[in-house]
């Protein structure tokens, strides 16, 4: 399907996320197309003006309480961590509303209501902004799609349950004027027993996440390579834990519950690190050395620049020793992400070699003995279908079979945590990898006995706290850490220190003349550096803080290393040299750091400033005015087909027989009906629009694609009027006409949508989009607002004063055209190199 293309596939979470904001859409149609019904039930002899303003009041009154609580709510699930929960109170509140909306008396208390329901639900932008922890920064594109299914189905359920409403009432005496008016009675049941049906779907899908379930093994003793390769000590873990060799070996032998076991052990170790010394004072080591012992070796010597930034992705750390004296590994899968992972451009192979050497540091410096084995502990809370995709099975697969073979016998037991009620697909496509005795060694632990049987199986003084146990050391900082950090040190130091430009202003810096920066300039491209030839490109998509109130910047380097992270950075202008050219240094100031020095497992990345971003603000203000041409076309759409049947206003209703004038009930099935075949003809529209962009995206830029759309739309909207001034109405085939003419609309409308997108991807770099997505979510409620307010307000204006062609209601339609015209004339002020994607930012972070 078209709308899940961004995601990479479909799975449950995605489709329960995206089934909550349809249910949000879909009661927003069903508001829509039963507003005049609802204010002509109230008010059964009311003027059409006075039906526009009924109507503004109603629709707006719901996204007025939306647009003013959008924040809270997204703030709210994010500080309580808990989005979930979010929904599930605004689903229940939406079920609440429409079924408190059956007993107002009046349309004031149904407005109110209306408010009070869209204050009080944020199912919308809390399930699109869930969706992107599953598919990335696409919640706008996914807003779009959301919205066409859940109008479609709004707008079918109402067409359906007013057909067979009226059927049910054809035999009650009730009057006819009312009879009609009322049946919005049976499409409000349908919406509040709809959101309360995914409630208890989403309540009995939470239970059941909580159940484990045991898997079978599929592999062959013939695949197990964890018998038959022997193992042998690392000569070369005795310089590196010399001076904690005793300490450890204490703690070895106090946390031992056998007295004779431990002893032994205690006394192999010391004979073993006795023989390595001789054997290094002797010059044997590398004949004693077997193959894979040298491989070993020659991997914990090799630099490793990307070890840290990968366990950030993926945090796995070792802490401490069991009570029987394994090592003890924790691994937070569920905190994984694997869009950040292939955006970081880390391939499986990256991420086998990352695990063979974060085992292989484990075998040759941490298990000192040869019956000191690997517990290994894996917590699966957080983890979302969208990250246990094909690339993620490919992956965990692909380090089983390397470990298997290179590290063999050295796994005592694999514990899984917090494991959902899904994963047991996933294990499926795991096990043909797992060897038999691999396989019988992972234990699936319960919600309900998973502290007691950690205990049983580390300790209670091994156990972190926030796990149940007693150690109090934070998990990603014990002494095994620290060992593997000072190995770090020593081999990959000088490999991890980045290189970072930053603007300096004008008034922040010593002043440094023109001819003086443009000297440096020259000075350092002379030495025919392709690093300041790629530096000087500022043209392809580069922001720069010229841009901004025109300060010169001086570019300077930020030296940061990863390996000891601290909150001062050391900073080195790039200055000239008459004589040699060369980089001279600074005094040393305090900076704020580019990372910051926080908690492993919990670390969290600030979010971005909108304000602080010229050219996101330059799209989402373009976005904004598109969307409320878009919106308030769509709100007056009910009011057009009404204003077509004119003689159902002009006093009661049922003044003349029915079968000689259409009634308040066809006019609203002929709405709804035409909202559903748009519904139909916009995702279809969609998927056209998304191919022709696709396979056009070499040949147009989306600055292109933007205005290629908007000068489309331009006619159409200018075109629009003219149905009713020729009378085109009183054609058979005006339906159809109309129709055809609504979809030929939304599909330019996706053209220009695509180009929109693409500006707002382009318009900030890749790890801060997800705020740019967010203020867009938030910029298109209130332009809902504005647009379901204002337009059927004005609509119904321009209908009391009841001038002629063009300065009646047509007026809007031409206005909306030279909306589009301004905004094609104001796409000149975007930049053109915001046909590119930004690489990175030259300002402030």
């Amino acid at each position: 399907m078209t709308c899940f293309n961004c995601c990479g596939g479909v799975n449950a979470r995605l489709l329960c996320l995206t089934a909550c904001a349809i249910i949000e859409y879909m009661s927003q149609s069903v508001v829509l197309v039963l507003g005049p019904m609802v204010a002509l039930h109230f008010y059964p002899d009311t003027s059409f003006p006075r039906l526009g303003f009924y109507t503004a009041i109603l629709s707006g009154s719901g996204f007025l309480g939306h647009a003013l609580s959008c924040s809270f709510w997204i703030n709210s699930a994010r500080s309580l961590q808990s989005s979930k929960g979010v929904i599930l109170w605004g689903l229940a509140v939406t079920g609440a509303g429409f079924f408190s909306l059956l007993l107002c008396k009046n349309l004031v208390a149904m407005s109110l209501v209306r408010f009070a329901t869209g204050l009080c639900s944020g199912v919308s932008p809390v399930a699109l902004i869930e969706i992107d922890n599953i598919c990335g920064n696409r919640q706008t594109k996914l807003a779009l799609v959301a919205k066409a299914l859940g109008g479609g189905l709004g707008a079918i359920g109402t067409f359906a349950l007013l057909t067979l409403g009226t059927k049910l009432s054809k035999s009650s005496e009730e009057d006819p004027a009312a009879r009609d008016s009322s049946l919005y009675f049976y499409p409000f049941c349908f919406v509040s027993i709809t959101a309360w049906i995914a409630v208890i779907v989403m309540l009995v899908a939470l239970r059941l996440r909580s159940r484990t379930t045991s898997y079978t093994q599929l592999a062959d003793d013939d695949d197990d390579f964890l018998s038959f390769t022997p193992q042998v000590q690392s000569e070369t873990q005795t310089a590196l834990r010399s001076s904690t060799s005793a300490n450890t070996s204490s703690t070895c032998s106090s946390e031992c519950g056998s007295p004779v076991g431990p002893t032994v052990a205690h006394v192999k170790s010391v004979f073993e690190e006795a023989f390595g010394r001789t054997a290094t004072s002797l010059g044997m080591k590398k004949a004693m050395a077997s193959p894979t012992k040298l491989a070993a070796i020659t991997m914990l010597a090799t630099p490793q620049p990307h070890f840290r930034l990968i366990r950030r992705i993926v945090p796995h750390y070792y802490h401490g020793y069991t009570s029987d004296g394994h090592l003890v590994v924790w691994d937070f899968v569920g905190r994984v992400n694997m869009d950040k992972l292939n955006a970081a451009g880390y391939t499986t192979s990256d991420l086998r070699d990352h695990y063979h050497f974060f085992l292989a540091f484990a075998q040759e410096m941490l298990l000192r003995t040869a019956t000191q084995k690997i517990v290994y502990v894996v917590d699966l809370d957080g983890l979302s279908l969208g990250d246990a995709d094909a690339r993620a099975v490919d992956c965990v697969c692909a380090v089983v079979k390397t470990l298997q073979r290179e590290l063999p016998n050295r796994l005592q037991v694999l514990a899984v945590l917090n494991s959902p009620v899904w994963f047991s697909q996933v294990m499926k496509r795991i096990r043909p990898h797992l060897a038999k005795r691999t396989a019988d060694k992972v234990s699936f632990l319960s919600k309900e006995t998973a502290t007691r049987d950690l205990i049983a199986l580390i300790g209670v003084d091994s156990l972190p706290q926030r796990y149940g146990g007693r150690n109090g050391v934070e998990i990603g900082k014990s002494a095994q850490e620290r060992s593997l950090d000072a190995l770090l040190k020593r081999t990959t130091a000088p490999l991890e220190r980045t290189i970072e430009i930053v603007g300096t202003p004008r008034s922040q810096r010593p002043s440094v003349g023109r001819s003086h920066a443009g000297t440096t300039r020259c000075n350092v491209s002379d030495d025919g550096s392709d690093e300041e030839a790629f530096f000087d490109c500022s043209e392809y998509g580069l922001q720069g803080v010229e841009d901004v109130e025109d300060q010169e910047p001086e570019i300077s380097v930020v030296v940061v290393s990863q390996s000891t992270p601290s909150a001062k950075t050391e900073a080195t202008a790039r200055s000239s040299s008459a004589t040699s050219g060369s980089y001279q240094s600074l005094t040393k100031k305090p900076v704020k750091a580019a990372r910051s020095s926080s908690n492993p497992v919990n670390a969290s990345t600030p979010e971005l400033t909108i304000t602080r971003e010229p050219l996101a603000c330059l799209v989402l203000l373009v976005y904004f005015f598109w969307s409320l041409v878009q919106l308030s076309f769509d709100e007056m759409l009910p009011l057009w087909f009404f204003k077509q049947n004119l003689t159902a206003l002009g006093g009661s209703v049922h003044a003349e027989p029915p079968s000689l004038r259409s009634t308040v009930s066809s006019i609203t099935l002929t709405v709804s009906g035409t909202l559903a075949s748009l519904s139909l003809a916009v995702l279809l529209g969609q998927t056209a629009s998304a191919f022709v962009c696709s396979s056009a995206r070499n040949v147009m830029t989306p600055l292109a694609t933007l205005r290629f759309g908007l000068l489309l739309q331009v006619p159409i909207l200018g075109c629009f009027p003219l149905i009713h001034r020729f009378e085109m109405e009183e054609l058979p085939f005006c339906w159809v006409l109309v129709v055809a003419v609504l979809a030929l609309k939304q599909l330019v409308a996706g053209v220009a949508s695509h180009g929109i997108m693409a500006l707002l991807d382009n318009s900030v770099v890749v790890d801060r989009r997800l705020a740019v997505h967010r203020a867009s979510q938030r910029i298109r409620y209130v332009a809902h607002f504005i647009g379901s307010a204002g337009a059927p307000a004005l609509f119904a204006l321009l209908g009391y004063f009841d001038q002629a062609f063009p300065f009646d209601q047509s007026l809007l339609y031409f206005v909306q055209a030279l909306g589009l015209v301004f905004l094609l004339c104001f796409s000149v002020a975007v930049p053109s190199r915001m046909n590119f994607p930004v690489l990175f930012s030259l300002g402030k972070r």
